[in-house]
């Protein structure tokens, strides 16, 4: 994709992949992000990505998704409105204890928002909503890219406010060019500072605070090396017409959960079934109770691992003319916990 192309969530772990893929590629980027003035806006924009991102190819604009316009001023709209090319939405709340209606307010409105302005864009040529693989909930098996609707509920609210905002968008591609981008859990995207949920539920592990998973020997966790994931999302986006949904994911050669625990250098867990991890949590709530909170966080991360899947990346595979996934996620996490390693030797 080229042109000018406006992008929410640049400062989240997968939004800033975005905005450095899409920049190498000549995109132009207009930066939607929280802020009470461009200055603070830009604060966190440069707090978050390189600073050789930060360039003439670069404009912020301090807004807000969960407000009627983005909270854009009536004259920036205005001229985004007859000069924008693109769209990439990837603004979002990740976490995974939200109130539901917390998560529905920036998830659902916030997408909802987006959408009504991009119907008030002049020649929009793309739309690119980041959507996740977990809108399938407690659904398991194998999920194919073009499913979405179901009934088996949910894990977290995050996944149920973001299943909600993929219907909305899924409604609006009839009048907007939407693409729709799945991506499995992202490593190698962390901001600093902010580690995922992937690496904080790895270092309780580490540390001999959670012995236990809600899984067994043969669950697979798809994780997607962040980079390969900024690559295909951009590569998609630029050949797309809208209409299309990927899964930006490992699929069939997504590692085991104890190949992934084995990575970080973490001991061996033992593998229960759901019911037996939720009087085991609550166990370990009572022999640990300052790591109460911790633990009732990690729950709520933890527990889409009792509802293994595969995602298919057929769709993608094909558009792409080759996999999604080149680089071994696992070598991300094992040179993310290699500093931990080599403090513990010296």
């Amino acid at each position: 994709m080229s042109g000018l192309v406006l992008l929410t969530g640049a400062t989240g772990a997968f939004g800033r992949c975005i905005a450095r893929e899409l920049l190498e590629r000549g995109c132009e980027l207009v930066l939607l992000v929280r802020g009470s003035s461009e200055i603070e806006a830009t604060c966190r924009v440069l707090a978050a990505l390189d600073t050789r991102d930060a360039s003439r190819s670069v404009t912020v604009l301090h807004g807000d998704i969960s407000l009627p316009g983005l909270g854009l001023e009536p004259r920036a709209a205005n001229v985004l409105r007859s000069t924008l090319d693109g769209i990439v939405h990837a603004a979002a709340t990740t976490a995974f204890g939200s109130p539901l209606a917390d998560a529905r307010r920036v998830n659902v409105g916030g997408t909802c928002n987006v959408l009504d302005f991009a119907q008030t864009v002049d020649g929009l040529r793309s739309v690119g909503y980041v959507s996740t693989t977990f809108v399938a909930g407690r659904r398991v098996g194998t999920i194919a890219e073009s499913e979405l609707v179901h009934g088996e509920g949910f894990v977290t609210t995050y996944e149920q406010s973001k299943y909600e905002a993929e219907l909305l968008v899924r409604a609006a591609a009839e009048a907007i060019p939407l693409t729709i981008f799945r991506p499995s859990v992202i490593v190698g995207g962390e901001t600093a500072g902010k580690p995922s949920a992937l690496f904080f539920v790895l270092s309780m592990i580490r540390r001999g605070l959670l012995p236990i998973l809600p899984a067994g020997r043969h669950t697979r966790l798809d994780l997607i090396d962040a980079r390969d994931a900024a690559a295909a999302f951009a590569t998609l986006l630029g050949g797309a017409d809208g209409g299309g949904t990927y899964h930006l994911a490992s699929g069939t050669e997504a590692p085991l959960v104890s190949e992934v625990v084995r990575a970080a250098g973490a001991p061996q867990v033992r593998f229960v079934d759901e019911d037996a991890f939720a009087g085991e949590l609550r166990w370990l709530r009572r022999a640990e109770p300052r790591a109460a909170t911790l633990y009732e966080r990690l729950a709520k991360f933890i527990g889409i691992l009792a509802y293994p899947k595969i995602f298919d990346t057929s769709a993608a595979a094909a558009a792409l003319n080759g996999p999604v996934r080149h680089a071994d996620p696992l070598a991300g996490i094992r040179a993310a916990f290699a500093p931990d390693e080599q403090e513990s030797a010296a």
